[in-house]
């Protein structure tokens, strides 16, 4: 009953809010010809049901888990100082659950020089560009979240500090996005005496589009353009640091890879079908671990990972989507899991991105590791403004 209450008054909230939301920001101060500072505000809070196993401390029997979250909460600012010179900053204070107290912290924070449309250079804490998926706006994404257990760039929620240099050429056919990073910094095991990363390299990470259609020219990808845009596109990037990884006798260079297809056409009027598929391979990374749970303690050895997603609009309204993605991992001890998950779900639009609501289930289709399967229903509200 009472997760049914909190649907009913988030539903509720994003409702009366949707009517609020037709300006481009929520203030916006212009300080002279070529000087202005933009306020939005990215607000995401999910209810969500998750199949548990029994613990001493709950009780052997197997249940479902009702529970609530702020999933994200952000300030974005956003300007120009000079001409052609453009800044980007945004907070966050994720997953803030029940009584729980969560830090706010800066997320990205950038500087961002034009040159020209074939050369653009942003200085700064910045998402990384390796997939197209991983390069998307939290705020424009086609599923309820994004497909995280197969993005292996890690870092800092998928930052990493450094310059990027981008650009689009002949007129828009291939975006190029690549840049050098502070990644893993040398440093001792005392325990195995290996020096990781001797000579202090950076980490240089990148990506190639092919845009057959329209070109994304914004900073960050969209993960559905909800019709207004055409874009075909096929993608692959690369992560790479020189002896990063230590396998506990040596130094190790760590790279990943992947492949990637969008496609997000307009069908008729106010219609329009979304997909998105990429394959990824990650070898010795001290970036992505296997499991969350355990983060920071071995890294992965070898990762194949595939995932794909997909969606119709209807009417600008509706939406229903699925995606899936497979796992194949072994980690430094030699253990081997192999994960994959489907899901389900349906999208209402009262006002594009800027109010809508978003109900999903998901379903764990198979685990080496354990028998269990998991089934989480996540119910997500957002507005944008």
């Amino acid at each position: 009953m009472r997760f049914l209450k909190f649907l009913v008054a988030i539903v509720m909230v994003v409702g009366v809010a949707a009517p609020l939301l037709a300006a481009d920001s929520i203030a916006k101060l212009t300080l002279g010809d070529d000087q202005f500072i933009e306020l939005h505000y990215l607000l995401q809070v999910q209810a969500y049901s998750l199949q548990q196993e029994g613990t001493t401390s709950t009780g052997d029997e197997e249940y479902w888990s009702k529970d609530t979250k702020l999933r994200r909460s952000r300030i974005i600012v956003k300007g120009q100082a000079a001409q052609n010179v453009e800044f980007f900053m945004e907070t966050d204070a994720p997953n803030q659950e029940g009584n729980e107290s969560k830090n706010l912290y800066t997320q990205d924070a950038y500087i961002d020089f034009t040159i020209a449309k074939e050369l653009k250079i942003a200085f700064g804490h910045i998402l990384l560009p390796f997939m197209h998926h991983d390069r998307q706006s939290a705020a424009t994404l086609l599923c309820a979240d994004y497909t995280a257990a197969v993005v292996p760039v890690g870092s800092n929620v998928w930052r990493d500090t450094g310059v990027e240099f981008r650009g689009l050429l002949f007129n828009g056919l291939v975006d190029y996005r690549v840049g050098a990073w502070d990644g893993q910094d040398r440093k001792l095991d005392t325990t195995t005496n290996t020096v990781v990363n001797e000579d202090d390299m950076p980490r240089i990470t990148g990506r190639i589009q092919f845009n057959l259609k329209d070109a994304e020219d914004g900073f960050f990808y969209s993960g559905n353009y909800l019709g207004k845009k055409s874009v075909i596109s096929f993608g692959a990037g690369l992560d790479y640091q020189p002896d990063a990884y230590d396998d506990g006798s040596d130094a190790k260079s760590y790279y990943a890879w992947t492949v990637d297809a969008y496609f997000d056409h307009p069908i008729g009027t106010n219609n329009a079908l979304t997909l998105q598929a990429a394959y990824v391979y990650v070898k010795n990374s001290p970036f992505f671990d296997i499991d969350p749970a355990t983060a920071g303690t071995q890294g992965a050895e070898k990762a194949k990972m595939f995932f794909a997603e997909g969606g119709f609009l209807i009417n600008s309204t509706w939406q229903p989507v699925a995606r899936f993605y497979y796992k194949d991992t072994e980690s430094l001890a030699g253990d081997k899991n192999k994960v994959s998950e489907i899901a389900g779900g349906l999208n209402y639009y009262l006002k594009g991105h800027s109010a809508n609501v978003k109900v999903e289930y998901a379903q764990e289709l198979k685990d080496e590791a354990d028998d269990y399967k998991n089934k989480r229903i996540t119910i997500q509200c957002q507005i944008f403004i």
